[in-house]
Formats: structure tokens, C-alpha cells, sequence
């Protein structure tokens, strides 16, 4: 089992957060996307508790019941991204594997599945299985319309009626960038089918109108079939 930790943001802007956050659970997806046979990922929620954690290592194997994490970090400005990402086996706190990446932002929708695809073929030489995962379906969304997809999903983890009006903002943003981005489609799902619960109404007609609109686009597209919105 593996535990991606959280990102560290090291920007110097706490407004960059939404951007480490979302890449720990885009990573998160890619890994458990890709080989679940051989290598079992844990969930977002059970890892951003550990988010500015000092927990050793050894302690957090053991309360996660994990033999590998990936620790990381993430700085980036105007135009470029660095990533930082290392194995770890918790039992004795070796590094397995590290690795520095350097890119374009335009190419950080590669760079993930390049990142995960390593990771996942490092825990295959370690565990003796020499056979490479399968590659990492990549999605054709443009950078901005991703970028404002992560801010989204970002507000759509606090769980606020407040921190939700705002992911609904990003996420229709996100689909006028791309009109065929399914994330973005069952983000708004997600978002307005939550909604009647934090705010402590009633879901009205309309916004459960716009749930099944919403899903529907998502249905429709096929740039991620898999996906399922949450409140199915």
C-alpha cells in the first residue's frame, strides 16, 4: 500500500495552496488509476490530515498501514513548474527513489502521469515484479481550463456553502475554457447536489435541474468515461 502525502507549497504564496493541494489529489487518482492490482493507494481524505504533519514516518506506516509514501513539493511561477517527488519505505525510511522535474506549466498534464508512471514501475522492480504498469490515460483539457478546475475542487474540499458557491464559479469557468471538460461537468454536479446540505435549505427545483444537466455533459463526453459524481 501507498500514501501520497501532501504537497508542500513552496511558492511563499498561501493563495498557491489550491495548486499543491490539487496535484496531491491528481496524483492520488493517477497512481490508484493505474496498476490497482499491484499497487493499492490511499484515499485524499485520509492523507490531508497529515498536510503540515511532523508524524515520523514509522508512526504514520503504521496508522495508514502503508509500506511506501511520496513525499514532494511543488514551486511555481508565471510560466514554469518544479515538482519534487520521493519514494519512501516506511519501515526503515530509505529512499526507494527520488526525482526533480522542470517543465512548462503547459506540459504539467504529462508531467503527472510521467511522475506516476515512474513511481508505480520503481514499487514493481522493489516488490520483483519486473512487468511495467499500463500507461496512464492522459486527458486533452487545456492548461488554464485545469488550472481552474484544481481552484474549484480546491474550495469543493472545504465543504462550506460559501467554499462551494465559489468551486461553482471555477468550475464554470472551467467549462467555458473547454467546453468538453468532464471534471469540470461533475465537479458543478457534485457542487450544486451538495449544496441544499450546507446551506441548511431545501435543494430547490432548479438546482436539482442543474444536477442532471450538469451530469448529463459529464455522461456525454468521453475524456474521462469513468467518471461517477459523488451524490450517485
Amino acid at each position: 500500500m501507498l500514501a501520497v502525502l501532501p504537497l508542500q507549497n513552496l511558492t511563499g504564496d498561501a493563495g498557491q495552496e489550491y495548486f499543491s493541494d490539487g496535484l496531491t489529489e491528481e496524483m492520488i487518482t493517477q497512481l490508484g488509476n493505474l496498476d490497482p492490482q499491484h499497487v493499492g493507494v490511499i484515499a485524499r481524505t485520509s492523507v490531508m490530515r497529515y498536510k503540515n504533519s511532523q508524524t515520523p514516518l514509522d508512526q504514520l506506516g503504521r496508522e495508514l498501514g502503508v509500506q511506501y509514501v511520496i513525499e514532494g513539493s511543488v514551486r511555481r511561477d508565471s510560466n514554469n513548474v518544479r515538482v519534487t517527488a520521493q519514494l519512501i519505505q516506511t519501515k526503515d525510511q530509505t529512499h526507494v527513489w527520488a526525482r526533480q522535474y522542470d517543465r512548462e506549466l503547459k506540459s504539467l498534464l504529462v508531467l503527472q502521469g510521467e511522475i506516476a508512471q515512474e513511481i508505480a514501475d520503481e514499487i514493481q522492480l522493489t516488490l520483483g515484479n519486473h512487468k511495467s504498469a499500463p500507461q496512464p490515460a492522459l486527458s486533452p483539457q487545456n492548461y488554464d481550463a485545469y488550472d481552474l478546475y484544481l481552484k474549484g475542487q480546491y474550495f469543493f474540499n472545504k465543504r462550506t456553502a460559501a467554499s462551494l458557491e465559489e468551486a461553482i464559479g471555477y468550475f464554470q469557468q472551467a467549462t467555458r475554457k473547454n467546453p468538453n471538460y468532464a471534471r469540470a461537468y461533475a465537479g458543478l454536479a457534485d457542487s450544486y447536489a451538495l449544496m441544499g446540505g450546507y446551506s441548511g435549505h431545501p435543494k430547490p427545483s432548479s438546482c436539482q435541474e442543474r444536477v442532471q444537466r450538469h451530469f448529463g455533459h459529464c455522461r456525454s463526453t468521453t475524456t474521462y468515461p469513468k467518471l461517477t459524481p459523488l451524490w450517485l
